[in-house]
């Protein structure tokens, strides 16, 4: 099994290599987005971008993350048991490159979807009065939340190269956001109360739900370029 991986890796190394050692055409970008690491819903962010037809690509990411990687201390001490899955499919249009051909501008659509199960124990309030705000009783339960979040974004960015094969990309969009919250005890009255008997008016809703709500995307990407290697 050692050998195995051994040889798996060193024939991984050895294509970039190769296919690095050239500077004509560009068949592939591996990419990371260190911006969804600050994100609240935290994940570590990988992607890859094919080029076609000299001015489109197609970009695809996925992104996973728990609390125990979360750089926000409220967020670990808040939502202790939760994992955040991130998805975006991308289509891109390249515009002319700058006069030093280093860099394009672009602009893109693009499908988001961004899935957050939080697992939590809850003293919840059973037959609850939505006028008088007062329920007949409590229970405490362990809940599963699902937060399913999908949106579009028309995007706006530019990709420049800092070295030979590496580049970033900058990039902002606007659109919209679809949230739709559900959990496993089909609990209608989750978070009833808050700060005495205020409603909670939130963006990152947890009570049972549908919701839609203006989105923005910004934050870059780092990126490797592997490149066709010329036949002679």
């Amino acid at each position: 099994m050692k050998n195995w991986k051994l040889t798996i890796g060193f024939f991984f190394v050895f294509t970039l290599n190769v296919y690095s050692q050239d500077s004509s055409k560009v068949v592939l970008i591996l990419k990371t987005m260190p911006t969804t690491m600050f994100d609240l819903d935290n994940t570590f962010t990988f992607g890859v971008e094919i080029p076609f037809k000299k001015v489109f690509s197609f970009q695809q990411e996925i992104g996973w993350g728990n609390p125990n990687l979360n750089v926000w201390k409220r967020e670990r001490q808040v939502y202790p048991d939760r994992v955040n899955w991130r998805f975006r499919t991308q289509v891109r249009h390249y515009f002319h490159e700058n006069k030093s051909h280093t860099g394009r501008l672009y602009w893109g659509a693009e499908y988001f979807r961004k899935d957050i199960f939080i697992n939590q124990p809850r003293s919840t309030g059973r037959q609850c009065n939505a006028q008088t705000r007062v329920c007949a009783y409590f229970e405490d339960v362990n809940v599963e939340t699902h937060r399913a979040i999908g949106g579009l974004h028309l995007k706006f960015g530019y990709q420049g190269k800092i070295s030979n094969n590496v580049v970033l990309d900058f990039f902002m969009g606007f659109g919209l956001r679809n949230i739709n919250v559900s959990n496993d005890a089909d609990i209608q009255d989750e978070d009833f109360f808050l700060g005495g008997g205020i409603i909670r008016l939130d963006f990152r809703p947890t009570n049972l739900g549908n919701y839609t709500t203006p989105s923005i995307a910004l934050g870059f990407s780092v990126g490797y370029e592997i490149k066709k290697k010329k036949i002679f």
